[in-house]
């Protein structure tokens, strides 16, 4: 017995909590793992592990409700409850237990992790998934009954079977040129090609694309938007649109076409999916006026970088500087703002220091009638004494090239234009990472470090976002935004939008992805150790056992509501 009247076990279990909730990555998520988790453990009972929760709690470092996961509160929150339309949109508005638990069942169903036609896990299984009371799973269940649940029987439940109508088409409203050409706005342009084409052979559905191409100066309708189908091009939508069952808007484009795309196709009455990925401001406005109408992000999420801010706390990193060039766009100010948000809610002693620039996209030297491929062209056209005759013909060969010139020239002259600014970053000695607005930016930055002889993560952590094959094949860690399993997601509104209540929610859905750990990251260079309670360093009693939450997160979060002790016979 110790001198606080509490066993010696108790006072060891309790300070094995506090090292967990010490732990960066742990305090960035806001909440622990499960009782039944942390007793295995830390090898303790599941009753003896209760109690140091609750010797915790008295103590003001946990917050412990029935049913529901335990909180490490923060500094700033009132009344030690969380606002979970911060961390997901999609929850604004929600009031109860219950209703939190419904749409995270969703959103579980929407990004694939129950699949439609398969069966449900069983109570306890969901249970101990979601930390959830039994009372509460149930009101959860039976609120999504008829629509995407359905029930079998006492306790079995399965998601519903996908029924697309019969000769279903898709339609893929997609940026165009004045050629009738599809146009790449974002590195992963293909990916989401792909999945999205995937998803549709799967629940039987043909998919169309229509390309809308904004008016300007070389159009021949002027201001007035363009499609184009195949060769023709009209200034309305084809008649063939009306007989689609759903359509899927891609916003990324030159300019915001919201305001005059969005309304003439949800004006149609059928269901319509809007990728947003421009951060128009006129989504709420037409949420009003088009119920058949859903908002899906994923670059411009907060999401990303949240995640990534976890991750690289858990790691150790207390002090990482944000490094962006195009910081005018509202992707790259989300996740600033989301990371400084995630290490904000760490404590005091963790920083981001932001590195950013106003970089476009168009080289300040190109022009219409002649840009710097061109000049380039015209270059080797003078120099072309030493070419060969037996070579092919230095035309064909220079076309194929022309759209890599561009793209090494501009990388060049962005490179160029950051060098000053990582510069002053690397003159910050406490910084030990490197967060990169994405994977163009994180192997410019790559390409610095090599210049100055530095390599990561020997010497400085570096991470990105976009997971690009370039990024891959040089092993930076990165953020996968998942693409098949967000297109599963936007398919399944599609098809079935009023059986689900995120249907009918204004609020934009996210789906999440997922972290890439490889050769770039890992934890703070030699001399600098992570801080006592982090992943991966020393910590106070059993500190150092649990490790990173993934270690945790993969068994599960047990329910956090204590059951009663099991009494035993006396002999």
């Amino acid at each position: 017995m110790s001198s606080n009247g509490r066993s010696r076990v108790l006072d060891e279990t309790v300070e094995t909590v506090k090292s967990l909730i010490g732990d960066p990555a742990w305090k960035a998520k806001g909440y622990l793992p499960g009782l039944r988790d942390m007793a295995r453990l830390a090898g303790c009972s599941h009753y003896t592990m209760w109690k140091a929760v609750k010797v915790l709690e008295h103590q003001g470092l946990l917050e412990v409700r029935p049913g529901r996961r335990i909180r490490i509160p923060r500094p700033d929150d009132e009344e030690g409850s969380l606002n979970a339309a911060e961390t997901d949109p999609s929850q604004a508005g929600v009031q109860y237990k219950w209703e939190r638990l419904r749409r995270q069942i969703e959103m579980d169903i929407l990004s694939g992790t129950f699949r439609p036609g398969e069966n449900l896990p069983t109570l306890k299984e969901l249970g101990a998934r979601y930390g959830a009371s039994f009372l509460t799973l149930k009101k959860a269940l039976r609120a999504l009954e008829g629509g995407v649940i359905l029930h079998g029987g006492p306790g079995a439940y399965s998601v519903a079977s996908l029924r697309p109508p019969p000769r279903s088409t898709l339609v893929y409203l997609a940026w165009g040129d004045e050629n009738g050409q599809l146009k790449f706005g974002t590195p992963f342009d293909h990916e989401i090609i792909g999945a999205l084409g995937n998803e549709c052979a799967r629940a039987g559905i043909r998919l169309e694309k229509l390309l809308y191409v904004p008016g300007g100066d070389k159009s021949p309708h002027g201001d007035r938007l363009t499609f184009w189908h195949g060769r023709k091009s009209t200034t309305t939508l084809p008649d063939w649109c009306r007989e689609a069952f759903g359509f899927l808007v891609r916003t990324v484009c030159s300019r915001d076409v919201v305001p005059e795309l969005v309304p003439r196709v949800a004006a149609l009455g059928k269901p319509v999916a809007v990728l947003d990925e421009m951060g128009s401001p006129h989504f709420p406005k037409l949420h009003g006026r088009y119920p058949n109408l859903a908002v899906f992000r994923h670059t411009i999420s907060g999401t990303p970088a949240r995640q990534m801010g976890a991750h690289l706390a858990g790691l150790g990193h207390r002090d990482v500087a944000f490094i962006s060039p195009f910081h005018d766009t509202v992707w790259s100010q989300n996740r600033l703002s989301s990371l400084q948000d995630c290490y904000r809610g760490l404590g005091p002693g963790y920083k981001v220091h932001p590195y950013t620039l106003n970089i476009g996209y168009q080289l300040p030297f190109e022009e219409e009638d002649s840009s710097a491929v061109d000049a380039l062209y015209q270059s080797v056209e003078r120099a072309r004494k030493g070419w060969k005759e037996e070579f092919p013909p230095l035309t064909g060969i220079m076309e194929k090239l022309r759209p890599h010139m561009r793209s090494v020239v501009w990388r060049e002259w962005v490179l160029e234009q950051l060098i000053p600014t990582l510069e002053n970053a690397l003159k910050r000695k406490e910084t030990t990472a490197w967060v990169c607005a994405d994977d163009d930016t994180a192997l410019l930055c790559l390409e610095f470090l090599r210049r100055k002889g530095l390599r990561p993560p020997r010497d400085l952590t570096l991470a990105g976002f976009d997971d690009t094959g370039e990024g891959a094949r040089v092993d930076l860690t990165t953020y996968n935004f998942d693409f098949p399993k967000f297109f599963h997601g936007v398919v399944l509104r599609l098809l079935d939008p009023p059986t689900l209540t995120l249907a009918r929610s204004r609020q934009p859905i996210e789906i999440e992805g997922r972290i890439v750990d490889r050769g770039s990251s890992g934890p703070p260079p030699g001399g600098r150790p992570p801080p006592p309670g982090a992943a991966g360093g020393s910590s106070g009693a059993g500190g150092s056992r649990y490790g990173s939450p993934g270690a945790l997160a993969s068994a599960g979060n047990a329910d956090d509501t204590p059951r009663p002790a099991k009494k035993k016979k006396r002999a």
